[in-house]
């Protein structure tokens, strides 16, 4: 389904937390394991840079228009999710967040020169 398809089902699911109950997308942001460095520690990829500090910034701003449009508007989209899997539960889990919450950054490295970890929480 398309990323805006994917956000609505997170947004049918906002007020969940009222009742305790916690939304988890799991994945990594990028995924593109064609591109692996088998040293954990290798530097990032400039792409998987790129290509991470724009979804960053667009999911804290809560630019769902942008987001919905990732795969043509975010830089280097196609190499670093070649297949929509592994980044569909951020968008997901995105939607699932209610509007008024303040949106922070858990975790953020780029392990292997370009598997990025970054994480939020709605």
């Amino acid at each position: 389904m398309p990323a805006r398809q994917q956000i609505a089902i997170g947004e049918a699911l906002q007020g969940l937390e009222q009742d305790g109950i916690l939304v988890i997308g799991s994945g990594f942001l990028t995924h593109n394991f064609n591109e692996i460095d088998r040293n954990k520690e290798a530097p990032p990829r400039a792409w998987a840079v790129q290509f991470r500090d724009w979804i960053r910034e667009k999911v804290l701003a809560r630019d769902i228009e942008a987001l919905s449009q990732y795969e043509t508007l975010a830089p280097h989209a196609v190499l670093g999710v070649p297949r929509a899997e592994h980044f569909v539960p951020l968008l997901i889990a995105l939607g699932s967040g209610s509007t008024g919450r303040e949106i922070r950054v858990l975790h953020d490295t780029i392990e292997h020169g370009s598997l990025s970890t970054l994480s939020f929480k709605f």
